[in-house]
C-alpha cells in the first residue's frame, strides 16, 4: 500500500462524506507537499514524522528512550484543528488561504497555534496576513500565508503589495518565530514602520 494515498487506499472502508473525520498527514521534505496518510479516531488532525518513503517513524529501543514511548509512532505536529490541513496542500511553494472564526472553521487562535508549531517543524519563519471584511474593523475571517520556500529561520517575507491591495480587508500582518528564539529582523521593522496603521503580530 502506498503511504500517501487518500483514505489509506481503501475508499470503501474509509470515506469522509461530511469532512468531519480526523486525519494523519505526512510532509514530503523534498517537495513540501502535505499528504493524507489515514483517518483516525483522534480529536484533532496531526502531522506524523515520516521517512523518505513516506512511512511513519517510530521510537526505537535505545537506552535513553522512555519505555512508554518505545515502538510508538512519532508525531511532528499534534492537536491541529479540523479545517486547516488538506491533502496535497503545500505551504512551502504556494500561498495558502484558510478561512477562520466561522461555524465549522478553525478559530484564529487555533490557526496561530498550528502555524507556530509547523514553523518549528520546518525550521523556517512563515509570514502572512490576516483578512476580514470591509464592515468590521477587527473581525478576521481568513488568513493568507506566503510561501516559505526562500525563508530562513529568522527571516521571512510577503509581497509588499499585500499591504495595500487588500485595502480595508487587511486586519494585520504576521510572522512566526521558530522556537521563539529571535527578535524581529531589520526587514520586519522596516515593513512595520512603512505601514504603521497595520497591526503587526509575531512570536506566537
Amino acid at each position: 500500500m502506498e503511504p500517501y494515498l487518500y483514505v489509506g487506499n481503501n475508499p470503501i472502508m474509509f470515506t469522509d462524506p461530511t469532512g468531519m473525520n480526523h486525519h494523519d498527514y505526512g510532509v514530503n521534505k523534498e517537495t513540501g507537499e502535505i499528504n493524507l496518510i489515514r483517518e483516525t479516531n483522534d480529536k484533532f488532525d496531526r502531522i506524523m514524522e515520516t521517512d523518505e518513503d513516506g512511512n511513519i517513524k517510530t521510537y526505537g529501543t535505545g537506552f535513553l528512550i522512555p519505555k512508554a514511548k518505545k515502538g510508538q509512532e512519532k508525531i511532528a505536529v499534534d492537536n491541529i484543528a479540523k479545517g486547516i490541513l488538506k491533502d496535497c496542500m503545500n505551504f512551502e511553494i504556494k500561498d495558502i488561504n484558510i478561512k477562520v472564526n466561522r461555524e465549522g472553521e478553525p478559530t484564529l487562535k487555533e490557526f496561530d497555534n498550528f502555524i507556530s508549531k509547523f514553523s518549528d517543524f520546518v525550521k523556517k519563519e512563515i509570514a502572512g496576513v490576516r483578512l476580514g471584511n470591509l464592515l468590521n474593523n477587527s473581525e478576521v475571517t481568513s488568513v493568507q500565508t506566503f510561501r516559505y520556500l526562500y525563508n530562513t529561520r529568522d527571516k521571512s517575507s510577503i509581497p509588499e503589495r499585500w499591504m495595500t491591495d487588500y485595502g480595508l480587508r487587511l486586519k494585520g500582518h504576521f510572522h512566526t518565530h521558530p522556537f521563539n528564539d529571535h527578535v524581529p529582523s531589520t526587514e520586519d521593522i522596516a515593513l512595520k514602520n512603512r505601514f504603521k496603521d497595520v497591526p503587526f503580530f509575531y512570536n506566537f
